[in-house]
C-alpha cells in the first residue's frame, strides 16, 4: 500500500465564557498511523480589532480667529521653541514636506531673501517639517537660512494644524506634511491661512498681506 489518507473530524463544544474548538486529525502513514489532537481557543481565531488608517483621523479644521494650537518643538541645534513664549509677536508658521527638495528649497530661500522685511515688521518666521535635526542643520547651513527650522518627526504638531495626512506620489500613498502656512497674531490666534502655496513667491505674498 502506498500514498496516504487524511481523515479530519471537527467536533466542537461550547463552554462559557470561551468558545472552544476541538480539532482531531488522524493521519495514516505507512507503516504507523499518527493521531494529532489540538484544542484551539476561539480567542486565538478572532482577528485583531480594526484600526483606522491614520489618514482617517481628522482634527477640526482651523479657521481664521481660532486659537493657534500650542506646541514645543526642537530646532536644528536642539533648542526648544514654544509658541507660548512668542505671545505678543506675530508668527509665520510654515509647514513644508522635506528639506533639500526643489519646491521646499525655493520656499525657504524666498523667506531668506525677504527675512529683513519680516524683521522690520517684528514677525517671527518658523519652518516645520518631519526632518530630523541633522537634516535641518545641513539645509540651514547650505542655504544660509536665518530663521529656525523645527523638527516634527511624528507629525503631531502638523496634524493639529491640519497639515499632515495621506498623500500620493507616482501612484504610491504615504503620510506626509502638506505645504500650508499659518500667520498667528500677537494674541495667539490664527490671523491668516495659506494652502497650496507657490513656493518661489510665498513669502512675498505674506508680506503683502501683513498690515
Amino acid at each position: 500500500m502506498s500514498g496516504q489518507t487524511v481523515e479530519e473530524t471537527l467536533p466542537y463544544q461550547r463552554s462559557l465564557p470561551f468558545l472552544k474548538f476541538q480539532l482531531s486529525i488522524t493521519i495514516f502513514l505507512i507503516p504507523h498511523p499518527v493521531r494529532l489532537n489540538a484544542h484551539i481557543e476561539a480567542s486565538s481565531l478572532i482577528p485583531p480589532p480594526f484600526i483606522p488608517h491614520p489618514s482617517s483621523f481628522h482634527p477640526m479644521p482651523l479657521n481664521v480667529g481660532d486659537p493657534a494650537p500650542d506646541f514645543s518643538l526642537p530646532d536644528g541645534k536642539g533648542n526648544i521653541v514654544r509658541l507660548a513664549d512668542l505671545k505678543g509677536k506675530r508668527v509665520v508658521l510654515y509647514f513644508y514636506p522635506r528639506d533639500n527638495t526643489p519646491g521646499c528649497t525655493k520656499e525657504a530661500c524666498n523667506f531668506r531673501d525677504t527675512y529683513p522685511e519680516f524683521q522690520e515688521k517684528d514677525v517671527v518666521v518658523l519652518g516645520v517639517s518631519t526632518d530630523d535635526a541633522k537634516s535641518h542643520e545641513k539645509f540651514t547651513t547650505k542655504f544660509n537660512l536665518p530663521f529656525p527650522l523645527l523638527t516634527d518627526e511624528d507629525g503631531k504638531v502638523a496634524t493639529t494644524y491640519d497639515s499632515y495626512g495621506l498623500k500620493k506620489f507616482m501612484g504610491k500613498e504615504y503620510m506626509g506634511i502638506s505645504r500650508n502656512t499659518f500667520v498667528i497674531d500677537p494674541d495667539g490666534r490664527i490671523e491668516k491661512i495659506y494652502k497650496k502655496v507657490k513656493p518661489e513667491t510665498h513669502a512675498e505674498a505674506i508680506l503683502a498681506d501683513l498690515v
